[in-house]
């Protein structure tokens, strides 16, 4: 949850529309924020169980 949250002031500037970090910034980003969240879909599913 701590790459969620470190990743919302990257997607505030994508949503804005000024991205000056580059291509890679931009998928880095993504990935870290696709990660973290199945992740915690994950270990949610795992404590259910």
């Amino acid at each position: 949850d701590l790459l969620l949250v470190a990743t919302l002031p990257l997607w505030a500037r994508h949503a804005a529309r000024e991205w000056p970090f580059g291509e890679w910034a931009c998928k880095l980003a993504t990935a870290l924020y696709s990660v973290s969240f199945y992740c915690g879909v994950f270990v949610l599913t795992c404590l259910s169980v």
